[in-house]
């Protein structure tokens, strides 16, 4: 029993150890657990319950697995190279701009891919092999993709950057798993912008099921917040994320929509705590939109309140509910409203 507890001890310190390489990382690296503890154990990572400590790190290092039950970026399988925020020769007229039309706008793509096994050999002669894929090369074939048509979805546009990443020598035969990112900076009224996310694993001959993701950047809304007598006075602004996942094919150009009600239900509310306004808002989210159009979609959303911690950047909460939870939790929201535009009826101290 004692040696049993001083190994948990061991590779718990042995997970903090990790956090060094990590901390400064983007969890969109590609970095698997097992492999960075098996740099660090000098070996194979079967001899502990990989499992276990792979949810310890998870819940550590990468916020999104804990609430999604994978690191976002997922499927990571082994080594793997990635290009950002890469801008298009021609400029694609993909995705709705912030007014909801079909209009050209700026539009950066960023590609992360996961290869079958390692790039040790290419690593040993210090040259370029088939064990990885010349970043160069596809970074200009990504820059060379034309429009297909005057106007085309997100989904369409990730279609074709996938297709071009398996066409990149050394083919699909490489690549075990990609995710793509489709960032439109303009496409947002209120916030830092939207992006596309799309993962997907690959067979031998085609591509699997792909998971897509919508993510609304930092939307700044203005609200009634806070249980302290000044904050009853005036307005202060919040900063809103919402991630909107497991979308169907031709759904992502919902986002003007989503923004603009995402500010209609959170605007005009008047709650003291955030956990009540984040409850209130999934709720209404799900009745205005989500049961109609992404009723498969689970939801995330974190508020962040920047003016409530003077000496922090600001604290904040978050909310993750996923399909089946909504549907649920909706039937008790009927029976049991939580009640918007609340009155400031308390006596608050001045």
């Amino acid at each position: 029993m004692r040696a049993g507890c001083l190994v948990y001890v061991f590779l718990r310190l042995l997970i903090l150890d990790v956090s060094a390489h990590v901390a400064r990382a983007s969890p969109h690296t590609g970095l698997s657990f097992e492999a960075l503890t098996r740099s660090n154990l000098g070996g194979s990572p079967g001899a502990y319950n990989i499992e276990r400590y792979r949810q310890d790190f998870a819940d550590i290092y990468f916020p999104a697995m804990a609430l999604t039950g994978r690191p976002y970026g997922e499927p990571w399988c082994k080594d793997g190279i990635s290009v950002r925020n890469l801008s298009f020769a021609i400029s694609p007229q993909a995705g709705c701009d912030v007014w909801g039309r079909q209009k050209e706008q700026p539009c950066l793509v960023s590609v992360s891919l996961s290869f079958r096994s390692s790039y040790t050999s290419a690593a040993r002669k210090d040259t370029l092999d088939e064990s990885t894929m010349h970043y160069g090369i596809l970074a200009k074939r990504l820059r060379a993709i034309k429009p297909s048509n005057d106007w085309q979805s997100i989904d369409q546009l990730a279609d074709a950057v996938s297709q071009t990443i398996l066409d990149t020598p050394p083919g699909s035969g490489l690549v075990k798993a990609c995710q793509i990112e489709v960032h439109l900076p303009k496409a947002s009224m209120l916030g830092d912008g939207v992006t596309f996310i799309r993962s997907t694993s690959f067979d031998n001959v085609a591509s699997a099921a792909a998971r897509r993701m919508l993510h609304l950047q930092n939307v700044r809304i203005p609200t009634l917040i806070g249980v302290n007598a000044h904050e009853r006075t005036r307005k202060q602004p919040l900063i809103v994320s919402l991630w909107i996942d497991g979308l169907q094919y031709g759904t992502s150009e919902t986002y003007p929509e989503l923004e603009t009600e995402l500010v209609d239900i959170i605007e005009p509310t008047a709650f003291e705590t955030l956990e009540s306004l984040a409850v209130h808002t999934v709720d209404q989210l799900y009745e205005r939109i989500l049961k109609r159009k992404l009723s498969d979609a689970s939801i995330r959303l974190r508020f962040e309140k920047p003016q409530a911690i003077i000496f922090a950047d600001a604290p904040a909460i978050e909310i993750y509910r996923t399909a089946e939870e909504l549907a649920s939790e909706a039937q008790d929201q009927r029976e049991t409203p939580i009640t918007a535009g609340l009155q400031i009826i308390k006596p608050y101290a001045t």
